[in-house]
Order: structure tokens, then sequence, then C-alpha cells
């Protein structure tokens, strides 16, 4: 039972230090008494001319850093009033904390755009009612051509009509120590990732998509997505397919992290949804984490079609679905190790409670355990 009391702990764990780090602030005049010539400042809260964030941006050279002298919290954001902040060069947006610093779309614009060849650093701010418009690429919060590292950061109530919620990754990404929350999108309604993505010690929660409530993870055959997960929790995700992460033509790595109450109603996949359709692509390792509480109509922890997963040192509890409450597999391959279900339930007759598994391959290695 030891296993359980790690799980539970990094449940708690993770969220605490999300939570506690993203809205943590720190001293204005603490940061901009490092500023140099390389340092650019943001001295209001206004939408264009001097002293803006986006005049800030169109101006500072590449590799500078930008800081903040003044607080524009969420209530009184600095709220786009002439489009997208785009940034064409490398950056180091540097906020004093999410609770200081929100910036904000107006339901209208994507608040960020991220061009190719640029490293751009985001942190200690909210990014927040940002839209991306149907028959684009644009994401609600940021989208991504370059590489991007975003941490101790919220995005919320951002929304695409295409794919990335908060935000709509053809690049490289890193998000850490940040929350992603209330977000909405055809496609990943808190992250869709077309490239390379890393999220760790983060709390993906409440967002809302056709495919991946979470996560969406999928580019093209011959250019496979890859996300890794670690040390993260996603809760209370919804989707047609894939409640907390859809994985079509991609790799998702998951481990040491929480995927619970997600849901596809009337659909598959609670948890993960794993299958593009090709045979043998897709593939989803899940290690040292815990999937609990999902629920779907096929595959309430995870379903699996022609594609593959790993499943090792996990606890799969308490998850719903007609068929496969744990694990549903039509077609694919599932490799359990050291994998421990309990508490799942099916509705079908007879009820596929653990794992239900339809022309697939399924091994099961003999430290897991069914209750």
């Amino acid at each position: 039972m030891n296993i359980t009391t790690r799980c539970w702990g990094r449940l708690l764990g993770v969220g605490l230090v999300v939570v506690l780090t993203a809205l943590s602030t720190s001293v204005v005049s603490s940061a901009v008494a490092g500023a140099d010539s390389s340092t650019v400042l943001v001295t209001n809260c206004s939408a264009s001319g001097s002293g803006s964030l986006p005049n800030a941006v169109a101006t500072a050279p590449s590799g500078a850093t930008i800081l903040f002298t003044v607080a524009c919290p969420s209530a009184h954001p600095i709220t786009l009033a002439s489009g997208t902040i785009e940034i064409g060069q490398s950056l180091n947006i540097r906020g004093p904390g999410a609770a200081r610093i929100a910036v904000d779309g107006g339901n209208l614009n994507t608040v960020f755009q991220v061009d190719s060849d640029c490293t751009v650093t985001i942190s200690g701010i909210t990014i927040q009612n940002g839209y991306g418009p149907a028959e684009t690429p644009d994401a609600g919060g940021v989208t991504d051509f370059g590489t991007l590292t975003v941490s101790n950061s919220i995005l919320t109530n951002n929304h695409s009509a295409y794919g990335g919620g908060a935000i709509n990754n053809f690049g490289t990404l890193t998000v850490s120590n940040s929350i992603i929350s209330k977000n909405g999108a055809v496609y990943g309604g808190g992250i869709s990732n077309q490239g390379a993505a890393n999220l760790s010690n983060s709390l993906v929660s409440n967002n809302t998509a056709s495919g991946g409530g979470g996560i969406a993870n999928s580019d093209t055959l011959t250019m496979p997505a890859t996300m890794v997960v670690s040390n993260s929790i996603l809760s209370n995700n919804s989707a047609t397919y894939g409640g907390g992460i859809d994985n079509g033509f991609g790799t998702v790595t998951l481990s040491n992290s929480t995927l619970s109450d997600n849901s596809a109603p009337g659909s598959v996949g609670g948890g993960i949804y794993n299958g593009s359709g090709v045979s043998g692509v897709g593939r989803v390792s899940v290690v040292n984490s815990l999937l609990w509480g999902n629920s779907a109509a096929g595959g309430g922890g995870i379903d699996n079609y022609l594609a593959t997963v790993t499943l090792s040192g996990s606890l799969v509890w308490d998850n719903n679905a007609a068929d496969g409450g744990g694990i549903d597999n039509l077609d694919g391959t599932v490799n359990i190790t050291n994998g421990h279900f309990a508490g799942n339930t099916g509705t079908s007759t007879p009820p596929y409670t653990g794992i239900y598994n339809m022309g697939g391959t399924l091994k099961v290695d003999s430290t897991s355990t069914f209750a």
C-alpha cells in the first residue's frame, strides 16, 4: 500500500506547489534593480504607446528582458485593443507574479504569437480571455511557432475555434509550475501540440474540447508529435473523446502524474484516448501515475484503438465506462507491468470492469493486481 501513499502525496503536493508558485509575487523594485541596457520596462497598463507591453515587445532588441514596474491584475488587466502581441525576436518577458500582471485578449484576439526561429520565455503573468478564430492556427492564449518556455503563470478563459484554447504549439514548448484552467477549443482545450512539448509541475483542469479536453497531441504520420507530462495533475477536463488527453499521430509519456475526474461523455477515453485510426501509430506510456475517477462510454481510464499503451508502476482506480472501466483495448497493444486495478466499473452485460480486450494484444505481468 505504499504506492497509494505516494500517489496521494503527489496529488496534493503537486497541486499545492503549482498554485503557490504560479500565484506568488515578487517585489517589483527588486526585479527592476537589476535592469541594464538590455532591459525594457513596462510602466503602465495601456494597450499601446510608450511604456505599454505591446510597445515594449515591438521595440525591444533581440535577447532583451521585459520587466514590469506596474501592477495590472486580472481585474484591471492589460487589455489588447490592436490585436495579438506578435513576438518576432528572442525575448524574456518576466512578470512579478500571475496575481500582479494579466494580459487580456478581450475575447477578440490571440494574446501572444511566437514567430519561428525565436526563443521566448514568459513567466510570472496571467494570460486570459484570448480568442483564436476559425480557419486559422491561432490559439486563444499563445500560438507558438518557435521555442517557447512558460513558467509560474496562469492561462485561463482562453478559447480557440481551432486548436489550443490556452496554447497551440507547432515548435518546441516547455511549461512548468503553471495553471492551465477553464480554456476551450475544438482540439486541445488546454494545449494542442503539433511539435515537441514538455509539461511539468503544473495543473491542467476544467478545460473542454471535442478532442483532448486537457491536451491534444497529434501532427502527421511522417512527423509525429511528442508530449512529455511529469509531476502534473490533469483533472476535470472533458471532451467528446480523450477527456484528459487525446493522442493521435504522436507519442505521449506520462510520469509521476495524476489524471482524475476527466470525462468523455458518450464516447471514448475518459482519461486518455490513444489512436489515430492507422494501425501501430500512437504510443502512450504511463509510468508511476494515477488514473482515478475518469469516465467514458468506452475506456474510462484509457481507450486504445489500433495503437500501443505501456503502463508500469501505476494505479487505475475507480474509473467507469460501459466497456473497459479501466482500459478498453480495441485491436491495439497493451503491456502492463506492476499495474494495480481496483474499483473500476462497467455497465455493459457482462460488465467489463478492469480491462476489456477486443481483438488486441494484452500482456499483464505477475506483479499486477485486480480487485
